[in-house]
């Protein structure tokens, strides 16, 4: 006859219930740390990013003020130059004036081009 095999004895129902929820709970826990990981890793992003933008609207700034330097002093050049011009000659009688096509009208004729082919027409 053949020994008897050992029974295995069932585990009691709550160390069941304690391993289920230990093992949950660690996936819990795994679980925020990469969470936590993953919003770290965000913050390390958008703070590198939000440097590079400060110092490009620094430079962007810099770039503004250099700019606004020269307008003024195109102004100024531009300023001195009208007052360099010599003041403008005081308005005329219209009656002395002559209207448009009087003005033509006195204009001396214009010259007519020669050797001017006429396209094939003759």
């Amino acid at each position: 006859m053949l020994p008897e095999a050992p029974t295995k004895r069932a585990a009691p129902v709550w160390h069941l219930v304690y391993h289920r929820a230990m093992d949950q709970a660690l996936q819990e826990v795994e679980q925020l740390g990469e969470r936590i990981e993953q919003i770290l890793a965000t913050v390390r992003r958008l703070a590198d990013e939000n440097v590079s933008l400060r110092e490009q609207l620094a430079a962007s700034r810099d770039d503004n003020e250099q700019l606004q330097r020269r307008i003024a002093e195109a102004r100024e050049r531009v300023q001195a130059a009208l007052a360099r011009l010599p003041a403008a000659p005081p308005p005329a009688n219209d009656a002395e004036t002559p209207t448009g096509t009087q003005a033509a009208a006195q204009a001396e004729p214009m010259a007519e081009p020669e050797n001017v082919t006429t396209g094939g027409n003759e």
